[in-house]
């Protein structure tokens, strides 16, 4: 019996979020267990990194069952921080700046010219180069992979950075007590992002495609227009201190500073905890890859959670209005909804991390949805309906 999480995305005016569980679907303490803090995590390509305060970079070829350290060169093993920008992997440490390496950790290059605080917070890439915040020198920023360091602080109101995030050519930055601010020009200059943004305190910050959440002292932000507007998304959080976060399609993950890990499949309308298994209440570090979601905590190593074992189904009152067949499936998927007088049905598939893979208009009630392009897995089907939302887990064979 696999575990199953239970979503009423919306019945009539409400909206709420409801699991339950099983031993099949629990959190994985890998074998990386040191008791150091992870603090950090990358993913490149099939290969995973991890940085930890004091035992430098680890990877693991094998979405983390087994681990390497990859040290050489790096002088400094107080990672903060990872960012990964083509195949390219930089790291960054507590007073020892940045190092590069371009073959997989197998070996690290300092690279700290022009950078005149060299202990670096936060990491992020973008398609024009990496930026590094510090704790007290602001935000440095190199588009030829740490050969120099600029600063670029133009309209920071401060040079504590807490966080950093990036999509295409916008870049937020959190600077200690005074919110987010926004880059669209390679930090030429900073503009304040803070509308409804009521906590300053800002730990972490993830983007999905047009939305972004922020991680705060006081629970998470949500944006849908580049931080335009924030609004507090709570609902389902008992642990209001955030520090990682990590999103993609429209599901969202909050990793808390006692709370453990807490999951929104509605872009942050509402939470719940994510935490079976897991004994490591204090998470530092959040990533995905196509099959597992990793956490790192701060005195028990990195654990992992299949993502295949996360099911979702509906429950909307009456289910058998609507019926998927064949599960699993081949080259067709086909969706039946029992009822005529329904005028507009959508549907929408999407994989195991929450990105959407294909949309479509029903024509009927009765249509063959084509998979067959679809990689083999599990996938998440969405029919909405007016009125509400239904979903279903689906087998690609």
């Amino acid at each position: 019996m696999k575990a199953k999480i239970i979503l009423l995305s919306k019945v009539l005016s409400f909206s709420f979020l409801l699991l339950t569980v099983n031993v099949n679907a629990q959190w994985q303490q890998t074998s990386l267990t040191n008791t150091y803090q992870v603090t950090a995590i990358a993913i490149l390509g099939s290969n995973t990194f991890v940085g930890t305060e004091g035992n430098g970079v680890f990877l693991s070829q094998d979405s983390g069952t087994t681990w390497n350290a990859t040290n050489n060169g790096l002088t400094n093993e107080y990672v903060t921080s990872l960012a990964v920008s083509g195949s390219n992997i930089f790291a960054g440490t507590i007073e020892g700046g940045v190092f590069f390496s371009a073959n997989n950790g197998g070996s690290w290059t300092k690279v700290n010219t022009g950078m005149t605080d060299t202990t670096i917070v936060a990491l992020v890439a973008n398609s024009s180069g990496i930026f590094a915040g510090t704790n007290g020198g602001g935000i440095f920023f190199t588009s030829n992979n740490g050969g120099n360091w600029n600063k670029v602080n133009t309209g920071l109101p401060g040079m504590d950075v807490t966080a950093l995030a990036a999509s295409g050519n916008n870049v937020f930055a959190g600077i200690n007590g005074s919110g987010e601010y926004l880059t669209s020009n390679n930090g030429s200059n900073w503009s304040a992002v803070n509308t409804g943004l009521l906590n300053n305190d800002v730990l972490s910050i993830a983007i999905s495609g047009s939305n972004i959440f922020t991680g705060t002292g006081n629970g998470v932000y949500y944006s849908s227009n580049n931080g335009s507007n924030w609004a507090a998304v709570v609902t389902g959080l008992n642990n209001t201190h955030i520090n990682a976060m990590a999103a993609g399609g429209n599901n969202a993950f909050a990793g808390s500073n006692g709370g453990g890990i807490f999951w929104s499949s509605n872009n942050g309308t509402s939470w719940a905890a994510l935490n079976w298994g897991l004994t490591q209440p204090i998470i530092m570090s959040l990533a995905a890859n196509s099959n597992y979601l990793f956490a790192g905590t701060s005195l028990g190593g990195l654990w992992r959670l299949p993502l295949s074992e996360v099911g979702i189904k509906e429950i909307n009152g009456d289910n058998s209005n609507i019926k998927v067949y064949p599960n699993p499936a081949n080259n067709y998927l086909t969706i039946e909804v029992n009822n005529t007088k329904i005028s507009v049905i959508e549907s929408r598939i999407y994989d195991m991390v929450g990105n959407l893979i294909l949309e479509k208009i029903l024509a009927n009630n009765k249509t063959d949805v084509d998979v067959s392009l679809l990689p083999s897995g599990v996938y998440i089907l969405e029919v909405k309906i007016e009125g509400f939302v239904s979903t279903k887990k689906f087998v690609k064979e």
